[in-house]
């Protein structure tokens, strides 16, 4: 952003890197990963005020506390994450101009689970209020031994409240919050899996993205007014060869262990991208769904191996948050995508092929730009089924 001109800039504060003691560092994780994320400030002042001022986590607590103050009234350019950016409050940046580089679908809407043993569990050894164990019963009550029983049920209003009611987070290992704002589960006969959605703020936004899918905007805010531009597509510096003898997917590998083996003789010389599954027999510590964003590898000749395909209950709760229910089976299909005509084990229902492809090329892009072909000269090799942009495709490997 400085090479640009861009003076005055303001990054808001990582509370990692202000060597608070792992003992507070540890709560206010706790508080994020379940949800009450707008206890951490309170928190943090309340542990403050009981120290001495000599005491080293008193002027640590003190700075970072006074750094996000600074980023709440801060004249000029702020810089944020997704996550922190969906944290904020806004009133004060009306004047704003409000950027988000890359798509932010994938921060508003995460998929988790609890099983219902630990529901059961929560309601016996926590204070809840009648409104959670209503919603938690209803769950329980969903559990079947077939395939997973979608069902809807209301989010509890406002939260707020019952962070105070339930004061006991250390009892709390779970997104206990983020499950009872959730509308959307599906239920089998030993977990819950619901959809975490954090809310984007109903203020004037740009987002720029080579992954956006604008009809998936335009179903998960219907009320809102949304404006898509395409730009045209710039020619990649470097290039993308693309093999697709296999799907290369997890049920793949799998059952032929031997193409591991092969395929990490042919890329011994090259950063390897690949399934968390596999990652080890790499010795790559990268993996689908941990790349977005990083530029350690620019300019570097890459390997991306693998077909990133999720789990259904991924695809079937996001399209029932936008409005759309059907058949969650695969079967293998020939369909036709950005302008490729191929075999893929996908769902007949349109609306969840649509999220399922959606994801796969968002994924699979996402890796290869790790190289920053644009500006760079090198070569990504891609192993998977799936079609990615610019791409040099041959059918079995020389």
């Amino acid at each position: 952003v400085k090479s640009s001109g861009i003076t005055n800039i303001f990054n808001t504060p990582d509370i990692k890197e202000y060597c608070i003691s792992d003992e507070i560092i540890e709560h206010v994780e706790r508080c994020y990963n379940i949800g009450a994320g707008i206890k951490v400030i309170p928190f943090l002042r309340k542990i403050k005020n009981r120290l001495k001022e000599t005491e080293p986590d008193y002027r640590n607590i003190s700075m970072y506390l006074d750094d996000c103050e600074k980023a709440k009234n801060y004249d000029g350019n702020i810089v944020t994450s997704h996550s922190r950016f969906l944290y904020m409050s806004l009133e004060k940046y009306t004047d704003y101009h409000i950027i988000i580089d890359e798509d932010i679908m994938h921060t508003l809407l995460d998929i988790e689970s609890v099983s219902i043993n630990k529901l059961i569990q929560f309601k016996k050894t926590l204070n809840l209020p009648a409104s959670v164990v209503s919603k938690i019963d209803f769950l329980c009550d969903c559990r079947t031994s077939r395939e997973k029983k979608y069902v809807c049920c209301k989010r509890i209003g406002s939260l707020e409240g019952m962070f105070g009611e339930v004061t006991d987070l250390n009892k709390v290992d779970v997104n206990l919050y983020g499950l009872l704002q959730s509308e959307c589960f599906a239920v089998d006969d030993e977990d819950v899996y619901f959809l975490d959605e954090k809310f984007l703020p109903e203020v004037k936004m740009i987002i720029m993205s080579a992954t956006v899918d604008s009809t998936l905007y335009q179903m998960l805010y219907s009320r809102r007014k949304i404006h898509f531009y395409e730009c045209r597509k710039a020619k990649y510096m470097g290039k993308v060869i693309q093999y697709t003898d296999y799907s290369y997917s997890r049920f793949f590998f799998n059952e032929n262990e031997q193409i591991v083996d092969e395929l990490r003789k042919r890329t011994e010389n090259q950063v390897v991208i690949t399934l968390n599954c596999i990652e080890d027999k790499f010795n790559t510590k990268y993996h689908f769904g941990n790349v977005e964003g990083l530029n350690d590898n620019r300019g570097k000749d890459i390997a991306v191996i693998g077909l990133p395909n999720l789990n259904n209950v991924v695809y079937a709760l996001y399209a029932m948050r936008m409005g759309y229910m059907g058949n969650v089976h695969m079967c293998c299909r020939r369909i036709k995508y950005n302008n490729c005509d191929f075999r893929l084990n996908t769902f007949e229902d349109k609306i969840i092929r649509r999220i399922q492809l959606w994801l796969l090329s968002s994924q699979l892009e996402q890796a290869v730009g790790r190289a920053r072909l644009l500006r760079e000269n090198c070569t990504v090799t891609v192993f998977s089924g799936f079609p990615v942009e610019q791409a040099e495709f041959h059918n079995t490997y020389e």
